[in-house]
């Protein structure tokens, strides 16, 4: 074998070499477009589920707003009944 023969193969080589490193390096490149994607992705998610939460607190702090309403309008009315039966002598 020939110096010519050895620098030929040793060329085309890394020439095999250089493909499969650009090839790695357009991987890479494409993985953290995925992964810069996913991020965003989980962010957005994250705060569609705050906003939710939010709103589930609001609706259970209303509920409990309209029960303790109910409630003493329920004892106002029992009260103001009470006390009519009890002017009017029944």
């Amino acid at each position: 074998m020939s110096s010519s023969d050895v620098d030929s193969e040793a060329k085309i080589q890394l020439t095999r070499m250089e493909g499969k490193l650009d090839l790695l390096n357009d991987r890479h490149e494409t993985m953290r477009g995925d992964i810069t994607e996913v991020k965003t992705t989980i962010t957005a998610h994250s705060g569609r589920i705050q906003q939710l939460e939010a709103k589930d607190q609001q609706r259970i702090g209303a509920i409990g707003a309209v029960k303790i309403l109910w409630g003493v309008g329920g004892v106002s009315i029992a009260t103001i009944a009470a006390a009519l039966l009890r002017h009017f002598g029944a």
